[in-house]
């Protein structure tokens, strides 16, 4: 059964999971600051691992506790421990403390990860929880398109205070916000028989998780090296900083796209070529001298980013729709996202080629390609089963009704 939400329970969820997830795109900043203050790209490189790993613990432990957990009080408590990691960051960096910078990125981490979690997993248990989930990319995208517009307007760029003073804004309304979250117990629906413990997942949604866990290191091995490769590749920082300018605007264009898909499609057709779109645009940026084509690529791929995004929850919250794999994938996402910029890295120092990046960057999305295949041809043939027996109904019913 679904949980029929309000206009307001929508919105705290897209708020709570753009909150969750602006560390991945707010990431160079906040290490920007930290290498700044603190002396070198280590101690940022570290506040960026800490970051990363509490938010993926923090996600771990929402997605074991999910069916006991009431999603306001999570949500706020998630939000408070995100303010709570902005506003000691921010003393810290004032007063040049390295110890508690690092214990803050913990703390701020935890909170993402609570977030991101909960607001996935009750985006699954909505009525279409493809339009939930194109919701909260859309949440997303717009979140970090004022996130990062205010950055450039404040210049907060070269400043570590005001880096972290405008994350604590953001921070700030977010918690505003999540007191609209939606406050039922996730399992509510599932009876006095449902342990949340010692319930399996399928073979079909283990495939998925680990496609899940491919994604996020594909989304970042290529990602934090894109400037570097379109300086080699001759453009300049004038022509490389425009087309990151027109990146919220394509970050829209994704969630826009598969909220006109919905579900017309299937669910095989549509992440694939999302995918192939995908290899494409890489192919783009390693190989292209040309501003129009790179660009183009560069601006494709984060399209896709916001399009797979939502179309993979969806697909995993068809195949197991009791919230708890989706709390698991988002869990995934947290604690591979890392592991993509350390494949990066590695090969950068044995070869020095972005081509041969380039090519792992495909070949890991080759991989995802291949572990989701089945199941999205049964998530297809589960959603045909669904919207036959309505289009027959509605054939056939009687004039007038």
């Amino acid at each position: 059964m679904a949980f029929n939400y309000r206009r307001t329970e929508y919105v705290a969820l897209a708020v709570g999971a753009a909150s969750g997830s602006l560390v991945f795109g707010a990431l160079p900043l906040t290490v920007g600051a930290a290498t700044t203050v603190f002396g070198g790209a280590g101690a940022g490189g570290t506040a960026a691992a800490a970051e990363l790993l509490a938010m993926g613990l923090a996600s771990m432990i929402v997605s074991a506790k999910l069916a006991a957990l009431p999603g306001r009080v999570t949500a706020m408590i998630g939000g408070l421990l995100l303010l709570l990691g902005q506003l000691l960051s921010w003393f810290a960096i004032v007063h040049a403390n390295w110890p508690l910078f690092l214990a803050a990125r913990l703390i701020a981490g935890a909170g993402e990860g609570g977030l991101y979690t909960v607001s996935n997993a009750f985006a699954a248990k909505a009525p279409r929880p493809d339009r939930a989930f194109t919701m909260i990319a859309f949440g997303q995208t717009i979140f970090n398109a004022l996130f990062f517009t205010g950055m450039a307007i404040l210049n907060a760029a070269y400043d570590p205070v005001r880096v972290l003073v405008f994350f604590s804004v953001f921070a700030g309304v977010a918690c505003l916000t999540l007191i609209g979250a939606p406050n039922y117990l996730i399992s509510a629906d599932q009876g006095l028989d449902f342990d949340v413990e010692k319930k399996a997942f399928t073979p079909l949604v283990r495939r998925v998780l680990i496609g899940f866990g491919v994604y996020s290191v594909a989304l970042f091995l290529l990602f934090p090296y894109a400037e570097s490769v379109g300086l080699a590749n001759g453009l300049s920082h004038a022509q490389i900083a425009a087309v990151f300018g027109f990146s919220a605007l394509f970050a829209l264009l994704g969630p826009a796209i598969t909220a006109s898909l919905g579900v017309r499609f299937g669910r095989l057709a549509p992440i694939l070529v999302a995918i192939a779109f995908q290899i494409a645009a890489i192919v783009a940026v390693v190989y292209s001298r040309h501003i129009i084509i790179w660009g183009g690529g560069e601006l494709t791929s984060i399209m896709m980013l916001y399009l797979l995004t939502p179309l993979m929850f969806s697909l995993i919250s068809e195949l197991e729709p009791s919230g708890r794999a989706a709390a698991v994938a988002t869990a995934v996402m947290a604690i591979t996202a890392a592991i993509g910029p350390a494949i990066g890295g590695a090969i950068m120092s044995a070869t020095g080629s972005y081509a041969a990046l380039g090519w792992v960057n495909v070949l890991a999305y080759v991989l995802m390609a291949a572990l989701v295949w089945k199941p999205l041809l049964v998530a297809g043939r589960n959603l045909k089963a669904k919207i036959t027996p309505l289009a027959d109904s509605v054939q056939h019913a009687p004039a007038g009704e």
